[in-house]
């Protein structure tokens, strides 16, 4: 139980200013609500404490660094959240019926294709934060594991309207933070002061090089199993 060594030796013995906001990141929100009762417990209030998903407070600090670089609204990722459930939506609009006629026989509600669509929007959401490079080598027509199952699904990815995908924002990300180590004094007040991980059972590898370079600014802590 990490939670009394959190709260002794960081929030108590390192607390920010009153008017700070305390950031948390967890890997659900039961976590958020057993947390913060917990710091209640222990210190008499939880206030001013905000506790995120590590997918929502990466795809924050993307919008906050890097939303002046896209002046073009049509491939401007922050005009909407970018998540699975645009991407069942654009998947079910190009899916072609014709090479899925077996799978959709009987469907005369479309609720065959919703359902696929869905479950391919799982798919590659996921890849996005674990295998970004995939979808990078895909949308450049290249293929890595060059068997029928990545082919069909390096077409459909070639197909959706996913630029810029998450692993281009990486990309710029790490361009951006390059660009503020020149100059960190004029850049400091764009970070959190100090980000706790608490009680995230994994992280991807592309998520775990975000928060090194996001340490570069801002103090880390990791709490952990």
């Amino acid at each position: 139980n990490f939670a009394p060594t959190l709260i002794d030796d960081v929030l108590q013995k390192e607390p920010l200013l009153p008017f700070e906001k305390e950031t948390i990141l967890i890997h659900s929100n039961g976590m958020a609500q057993w947390l913060s009762t917990g710091i209640a417990e222990k210190t008499g209030i939880c206030a001013n404490i905000q506790c995120e998903l590590p997918t929502k407070f990466i795809f924050d600090t993307y919008h906050s660094l890097l939303n002046e670089d896209f002046q073009n609204k049509i491939e401007n990722p922050f005009e909407e959240r970018f998540d699975k459930d645009i991407l069942a939506w654009q998947i079910y609009y190009v899916l072609n019926d014709k090479n899925l006629k077996n799978y959709l026989k009987n469907d005369s509600n479309h609720l065959k294709k919703r359902m696929l669509s869905k479950k391919l929007a799982q798919v590659f959401d996921i890849y996005q934060t674990y295998r970004a490079d995939w979808l990078e080598n895909w949308k450049n027509e290249k293929c890595i594991l060059n068997n029928e199952n990545e082919e069909w699904q390096a077409c459909l990815w070639q197909l959706l309207n996913t630029e810029p995908s998450r692993a281009t924002l990486f990309k710029k990300y790490i361009e951006k933070i390059e660009n503020f180590k020149k100059n960190p004094a004029l850049t400091v007040e764009k970070f959190k002061k100090r980000i706790i991980l608490f009680g995230l059972t994994g992280l991807s590898a592309q998520n775990m090089e975000f928060l090194i370079h996001y340490s570069y600014f801002s103090d880390v802590h990791c709490f952990i199993y």
